[in-house]
């Protein structure tokens, strides 16, 4: 039997890189992934570019696009490898965590971190993303309102399948993670042992944000009918 192997796509941004990568990094390497199976793609830059840091690659590009900027990057820069598993720069995997999503290996073009589909991290196949290519590029850019609002749209986009059933999660603590200042809630997932540091955000926004959102989706869906 073939090893199922993702690679890690991790979408990131200018101000938070040099705070939370080091600390997800080198927690991905200690449970099992290779450093070279590992792109970080860090959004908001003042110019596109390239490196090697913390021991893996960093892609930098001038757009935010919050959870999407690691998979728009994938699709616009034509990469070819059959599966990634994408995820927030503020998380931290634990020492089972590389070995849990290869033990599922891709029995689903996407697998969501639990099945209430939040947060658009997960296991995707690159089949996948090119169906859907123009979805996730009408994300470019994207407000942070419409990034939260545009969670569990990717599992009602294919047959897909999720890592944990609904509400199998456990918030640990609210804590400053990073030395920043910032409270986040300590989210664990223990199905695949990942911890998730979410912040407070609040972001005033026009109800126009919110019909976008809502009408990308619908575009979309347009489209695959006809």
């Amino acid at each position: 039997m073939t090893e199922f192997r993702p690679k890690i796509v991790v979408a990131s941004h200018v101000n938070s890189e040099p705070i939370a990568v080091p600390k997800l990094v080198k927690s991905l390497i200690e449970s099992g992934v290779p450093s070279e199976d590992i792109l970080v793609v860090v959004g908001g830059c003042g110019k596109e570019g390239e490196t090697q840091r913390y021991g893996v690659r960093l892609v930098f590009v001038t757009h935010n696009s919050y959870d999407h900027t690691g998979l728009i990057y994938l699709l616009e820069s034509n990469e070819a490898y059959p599966w990634w598993w994408s995820m927030h720069d503020t998380t931290e995997a634990g020492k089972d965590f590389y070995r849990k999503i290869c033990a599922v290996g891709g029995t689903y073009e996407h697998i969501a971190v639990g099945e209430e589909g939040w947060l658009n991290m997960g296991l995707f196949s690159m089949d996948f993303l090119q169906r859907v290519k123009a979805y996730v590029l009408a994300l470019k850019n994207c407000s942070k309102l419409a990034a939260i609002l545009s969670e569990r749209v990717y599992p009602r986009l294919t047959q897909s399948s999720s890592y944990a059933p609904r509400g199998h999660f456990t918030f640990l603590d609210h804590k400053d993670v990073y030395g920043d200042g910032a409270i986040r809630r300590v989210i664990y997932y223990q199905a695949i042992d990942l911890y998730k540091y979410q912040s407070f955000y609040l972001e005033k926004q026009q109800t126009l944000d919110y019909l976008r959102s809502q009408e990308i989706t619908r575009k979309f869906h347009r489209e695959q009918s006809r």
